[in-house]
């Protein structure tokens, strides 16, 4: 099943199949937590496969480009990454021309972290967060001004 899963997101995003993204890809899509980069390391030798970290690290910097894993803040030196489920969104509307903005619900990420970092349990998550922003444009536009 996973096997399959891992053809089908390297196909969607265009990637060439290789053992080593496969192997990545697999590692990722069995955890629901965090992992950081020595473990995928620890994943890919117990696979029976010799990579070397920088292939591992590149992999990952191809992916999080791809919006395939994210890269999620853990501590004050270290990073988690993890594959991007499907997450969903919130509609915000910048205050000043009215446009609507998607964004990737920042719940999601604080949740993660509070889970890994501190151990909280979230209970509720309310799909109605209201936010008030100001899009890139009109930001720029208010900077010129002054």
């Amino acid at each position: 099943m996973i096997i399959l899963q891992v053809d089908e997101i390297l196909k969607k995003y265009n990637i060439k199949n290789t053992r080593q993204r496969s192997i990545i890809l697999q590692f990722f899509l069995g955890n629901d937590e965090p992992c950081k980069i020595l473990a995928i390391l620890d994943y890919v030798k117990h696979e029976g496969l010799d990579m070397d970290l920088s292939t591992i690290y590149r992999t990952v910097d191809k992916f999080c480009e791809l919006n395939i894993i994210e890269k999620i803040y853990l501590d004050s030196k270290e990073y988690g990454y993890i594959f991007k489920r499907n997450n969903h969104k919130h509609v915000v509307k910048c205050v000043t021309c009215k446009k609507d903005i998607e964004i990737d619900c920042p719940i999601e990420e604080a949740y993660r972290i509070l889970k890994v970092r501190d151990g909280i349990e979230m209970n509720y998550h309310c799909n109605e967060a209201s936010f008030d922003v100001i899009c890139k444009e009109c930001s720029i536009k208010n900077q010129r001004r002054f």
